[in-house]
């Protein structure tokens, strides 16, 4: 049986600030039929209220909360709560889509599914109230092994023991939400890799002589290794959401899904990120409060070298241990770098590989695995390793008391975008945290100091 759509179409409606709304339902019928198409205003439903959308950073799992729209609807037929409520032919994740007209036309800001427990009818007033997510439970419920806990599910269909590039694996995992979602990637990370070469001639021919070769690479031109992600249960990984929170933190990153279409990976600190300027005229309030107890010591793990994936040694650590558990972070990474000590040849997590012969020197498409990172938030410096780049990358953002701080604004309109980095009186600001009230014409940004 081929299911087929139900597309109930609104009116544009404007609202404060001038701008233009238009939102739109879709819903799936499990039956065989052509798809169908209905006026909202013929069949007297209406907007009551457009709501908010919300978006909020989990600052401990290193992922965006699925963004959320709430709304109001009045269905005076009960045409919209019989769909939603009594025909059990109708997949209960109904899509609502919202496109928004600021003056240069209509663009998407949000699409999400119905999220059936917080989806409530009230008949005497006909009410429908409802709110719809970004469906990143798809991801944290796609598992990575069999209940057996041994038995690999696969479920990208990678071949085993591949590597495959490290933007190609996030837009792979997002696209299990969504095949046409899109991926937008901020890290400004330069990555030294190494590889063992033969020497070339001035004519590009072996010369028998063997050297360690250094190039850089960016997070863009990285390959990963799959083997410990899908073949071995080694790694405490249970799901899809499980490497999406892995690799957020192994590179300094806040990754998750603004809605059903659109996705992000982001360093914290990067020179890379869009940046708006907000206008002192339109704030409405400002508060500040503590949302974290500032850490001293940072601990990080990995799998010891030549051991499979089951071993783990010290990969590098930060700042000062205290007891207090609350004041230190002990994380595994994925990052390992070995070198066969009778070849001299270089295997780990990540490699990039080099396009070019530069002065006869370098063959083409060598591998470089990853040794260390060049970080712009230090001024361009590196650490003699990845492991130990890392552990002080978490301990800058981790230790300050003032990445601890929670600075709250109020801004009358709408336009800000949540991967946007906010500009306010001269300081920088990252925004965890943000709700759109479109019927206040109001935003507000939770987000903390950067500089």
């Amino acid at each position: 049986m081929s299911p087929h759509s139900v597309f109930i179409n609104f009116p544009q409606k404007m609202i404060g600030g001038g701008i233009i709304v238009q939102p739109q339902i879709i819903l799936n019928k499990n039956t065989d039929a052509a798809n169908e198409s209905y006026d909202a205003v013929a069949n007297n439903i209406v907007f009551q209220k457009i709501g908010k959308i919300e978006w909020k950073y989990d600052n401990t799992a290193f992922l965006l909360v699925p963004g959320e729209w709430s709304f109001e609807i009045f269905d005076g037929n009960n045409f919209l709560s019989n769909y939603l409520f009594y025909d059990n032919t109708v997949d209960k994740n109904a899509t609502f889509i919202l496109t928004v007209n600021r003056g240069s036309g209509f663009l998407p800001e949000f699409t999400g599914n119905m999220e059936p427990t917080y989806t409530s009818f009230e008949g005497s007033i006909f009410k429908v109230t409802a709110k719809a997510l970004a469906r990143t439970d798809i991801l944290n419920n796609t598992m990575l092994f069999m209940p057996d806990g041994v038995t690999p599910t696969n479920p990208l269909g990678y071949p085993s023991n591949s590597y495959v590039k490290i933007t190609q694996l996030l837009t792979d995992i997002y696209k299990k939400v969504n095949p046409a979602v899109t991926l937008d990637i901020s890290n400004d990370w330069s990555f030294i890799g190494s590889a063992q070469l033969q020497a070339l001639d001035s004519l590009g021919n072996p010369t028998g002589a063997l050297f360690v070769d250094y190039q850089n690479g960016a997070f863009t031109d990285l390959y990963i290794k799959t083997a410990g992600l899908f073949a071995t249960n080694n790694f405490g990984l249970s799901s899809l959401g499980d490497i999406l929170r892995l690799l957020a933190f192994e590179f300094g990153a806040i990754t998750g899904m603004i809605d059903n279409s659109r996705t992000f990976f982001k360093s914290i600190y990067s020179s890379s990120l869009n940046i708006k300027t907000l206008d002192n005229t339109n704030l409405q309030d400002y508060s500040k409060q503590f949302i974290d107890i500032a850490k001293t010591y940072i601990y990080l793990t990995m799998r010891a070298p030549s051991s499979g994936y089951g071993s783990l040694s010290t990969a590098a650590s930060a700042g000062v241990f205290t007891a207090m558990q609350n004041q230190f972070i002990t994380q595994r990474i994925y990052y390992l770098l070995e070198r066969n000590s009778a070849s001299g040849v270089f295997d780990g997590s990540y490699f990039f590989t080099s396009n070019s012969q530069p002065n006869n020197t370098t063959p083409a498409n060598v591998q470089y695995f990853v040794n260390s990172v060049i970080g712009t938030y230090l001024g361009g410096l590196s650490y003699s390793d990845f492991a130990t780049f890392l552990a002080q990358y978490w301990l800058r953002y981790k230790a300050s008391q003032q990445n601890c701080e929670d600075h709250h604004f109020k801004f009358s309109g709408t336009e800000m975008d949540y991967l946007n980095n906010a500009s306010f009186n001269g300081n920088l600001y990252q925004p965890i945290g943000m709700i759109k009230d479109f019927d206040l014409n109001t935003t507000e940004i939770d987000s903390i100091l950067l500089s």
